[in-house]
């Protein structure tokens, strides 16, 4: 059930991205925290109404796919507020709303079974109440289009990577602690969610002295050694104490990981003035896919008939990380991510990355095609033209006339002279060769 519920998670996530646009205005923006708040809420209120009840197996499958996808709406919103927020305290009060969600987790967990579902619901619809009530207050921040934000802001494949693989190895780990069965494993979890947040929080206040921003790629680094010491913890034969401990160095680090990933996220918004949605969906969907692969690992062994097998205790409880084969592995799954992750070279994960683009977008490795079409964006990078303005310049910069600009963007002749106007106003010229003279002395510098 927590498989399907991520894979609706990453799927929505995906499904977000495409409708960016029409999602982030102020209208749409209701509907969506209904439509999050309905899912969720719902689907955990189904689960506490009918605890004990002898039901199919379709009605939790689709209370875990409805909570999932409304897990996948609500994410998105969150980027919306972070992003009204003053950039240099977004990493502290995300580290902070982690540090209370843990401590709600933990309270929850030493609830009866039957009302675990009822307090999730409950913290959907306090989350949404306040939400609700604070975007009646502020007002939405400006950004730029989907398209725009696609071109400036990249996930790579190899970040992606990273991210699903750190995820697969933290839905293992917590997977042991839920199955133990024990309140001292399922509160183990919800500690190393606060600790996580707790260690955020001081490193997100250390780092507001420091002029080089921290982001997704430094906290891989400070991640993995807590990662690796605790699948090693994990794998001594010290009993089963030790075994929880090692889970929560586990999930200590990952959760450490993902409240600076999700700090980037928001960051990048209010500074770059990108999609909200379309930016956290993108950088979060590799996560949705890792926590799916990893507890359909566990959902497979845990089916097998082979208990009493190495991936197992001996009370038959999915201890696969606990095992020193597949433990060894998965320290190699995560070095395998340390050393893939292209760190300095990924505008969605180091903010860096865009500072440099921003001074230098002749050379960077984000940007696609010839020399030609570099000193184009160059240009437009500098004059701060629209993304439709920059396809007129294009075909300025080409020596089209404005017959042909007409035709090859479908757009009328009085558009056509709006956007030049406009380009020759921003690029502080008066005719279409000056616009040529000035691409190619981007495009050769020295010619």
């Amino acid at each position: 059930l927590r498989a399907i519920g991520a894979l609706a998670l990453a799927l929505t996530l995906w499904t977000v991205q495409f409708f960016a646009d029409r999602l982030s205005t102020r209208a749409a923006m209701p509907r969506v925290l209904g439509a999050s708040t309905i899912l969720m809420s719902g689907s955990m209120a189904i689960l506490y109404i009918t605890y004990g009840w002898q039901l199919s197996a379709a009605v939790p499958l689709l209370c875990w796919i409805g909570f999932g996808a409304g897990i996948g709406l609500a994410f998105p919103l969150w980027a919306v507020f972070s992003s009204m927020l003053i950039e240099r305290y977004v990493p502290a009060l995300t580290a902070l709303s982690f540090l209370a969600a843990g401590l709600w987790g933990g309270l929850t967990l030493q609830m009866n079974a039957p009302l675990q579902p009822a307090m999730a619901a409950l913290s959907s619809l306090v989350a949404a109440v306040l939400f609700w009530a604070y975007l009646r207050e502020a007002a939405l921040p400006s950004s730029i289009t989907r398209d725009e934000s696609k071109s400036r802001v990249s996930l790579s494949l190899r970040t992606s990577a990273a991210i699903c693989c750190y995820g697969t190895v933290a839905a293992l780990a917590f997977q042991y602690l839920a199955a133990t069965e024990t309140t001292a494993a399922r509160l183990a979890a919800c500690g190393a969610f606060a600790l996580g947040a707790l260690v955020s929080l001081l490193v997100a206040i250390g780092a507001q002295r420091s002029t080089d921003p921290f982001s997704f790629s430094h906290s891989q680094r400070f991640a993995f050694p807590l990662l690796v010491a605790g699948l090693l913890t994990a794998t001594r034969a010290w009993g089963a104490s030790w075994t929880i401990a090692g889970m929560t160095l586990i999930l200590t680090g990952y959760f450490f990981l993902d409240v600076f990933n999700w700090s980037t996220l928001s960051s990048l918004c209010s500074r770059y003035r990108s999609q909200p949605l379309y930016q956290f969906a993108l950088g979060r969907a590799p996560l949705g896919l890792g926590l799916f692969l990893g507890w359909s690992i566990a959902a497979l062994a845990s089916s097998s008939d082979a208990v009493g097998s190495p991936f197992f205790e001996s009370e038959g409880v999915p201890a696969l990380l606990a095992n020193p084969a597949v433990a060894a592995g998965a320290i190699l799954l995560l070095a395998l991510s340390v050393a893939i992750a292209p760190y300095g070279s990924d505008t969605l994960t180091d903010k860096r990355t865009l500072d440099k683009l921003r001074s230098d977008p002749m050379y960077s490795r984000d940007i696609k095609g010839g020399l030609f079409r570099r000193a184009c964006i160059s240009v437009a990078e500098e004059g701060g033209l629209t993304p439709r303005e920059r396809e007129v310049l294009l075909l300025l910069a080409k020596g089209r006339s404005a017959a042909i600009i007409q035709e090859e963007l479908s757009i009328s002749p009085g558009t056509v002279r709006t956007h030049t106007y406009h380009i020759y106003r921003k690029l502080d010229v008066t005719s279409q060769q000056e616009i040529i003279s000035l691409v190619e002395s981007r495009a050769h510098p020295e010619g």
